[in-house]
């Protein structure tokens, strides 16, 4: 019976070595599909790198583009801003008609204009009282000098 139990032992130990070769090609072709698998995700990585790196390229380049527009941007305010304070200056300098003071210069000068038409029209009235005198003393001078003029004539006429 030694000999069936020696037997026993070396197949229960060639079964056991079965099992474990069996296991062990199982692991080896998982392994394998694990390295196929890390095979293709290096190129998936290999390849999203790539376009991270080109990704990252075209936002600096933005980036850049970006901060260059901002600077432009940040300078144009500041003359903005210096304009603008310029402006308030001379605003403040200005002197501004108020609507009172406007109504008070209004009424003044309404007045003012009044009181020289008055004195343009006494003016004028004198002008014409003289105009009108001096015109009755041409008047007199040349009906005077008409009927000399006359009477000489009458004289030659009659003279002749």
């Amino acid at each position: 019976m030694n000999d069936v139990s020696k037997l026993n032992g070396i197949i229960t130990s060639l079964e056991d070595q079965a099992r474990k070769v069996s296991e062990f090609s199982g692991l080896l072709a998982a392994v394998n599909d694990a390295r196929k698998e890390i095979e293709s995700s290096k190129s998936i990585l290999e390849a999203a790198s790539a376009e991270s790196r080109h990704f990252l390229k075209d936002s600096r380049s933005q980036f850049d583009s970006l901060e260059r527009r901002l600077l432009t941007l940040e300078k144009k305010l500041e003359q903005i801003a210096a304009a603008q304070s310029r402006t308030s200056d001379q605003l403040m300098s200005l002197d501004i008609l108020t609507p009172q003071v406007f109504s008070e210069t209004s009424k003044i000068s309404e007045r003012l204009l009044l009181e020289r038409l008055d004195k343009l029209e006494v003016g004028i009235d004198a002008i014409k009282t003289s105009q009108l005198h001096q015109n009755k003393k041409v008047i007199r001078l040349w009906l005077f000098s008409t009927v000399m003029l006359v009477v000489v004539l009458g004289r030659v006429l009659n003279f002749l």
